[in-house]
């Protein structure tokens, strides 16, 4: 990846330095291909070293195929944001989809259990 030269992998090489606070050497590394790069990036890039995780919730499917993980972030200026990411154990237990949301964990786990509810007594043609 960090071959790739555009704006969208450098912000993400920015993002993984921001979030690899454990790790000083890949930091380092993804750090110094940025500031190579010279890039303008977006200003939230930089205080996400400061994001709180305060909540993860793991939903298993019935029959224990596919689980969804759930993180529940704060973001600085207090905003929040809830990453999902869903683990297909019948793939070799790789993540097939992956996405953040806008608001607490709550919200997006209450809307979550309604589109659920909704497809379950669907009724399909």
């Amino acid at each position: 990846m960090i071959e790739t030269r555009n704006r969208e992998t450098t912000s993400l090489l920015a993002v993984i330095a921001e979030l690899l606070v454990d790790d000083p050497e890949p930091q380092l590394r993804c750090r110094r291909e940025v500031a190579e790069r010279g890039e303008h990036l977006p200003r939230w890039i930089g205080p996400l070293s400061r994001v709180e995780v305060y909540r993860a919730v793991r939903r298993a499917y019935v029959f224990g195929d596919v689980d969804e993980l759930v993180i529940g972030m704060r973001l600085a200026g207090g905003y929040e944001l809830s990453f999902a990411v869903r683990i297909d154990h019948n793939m070799s237990s790789s993540d097939v989809d992956a996405g953040a949301v806008k608001g607490p964990i709550d919200d997006v786990l209450a809307r979550v259990a309604d589109l659920a509810a909704i497809l379950l007594f669907s009724t399909w043609p």
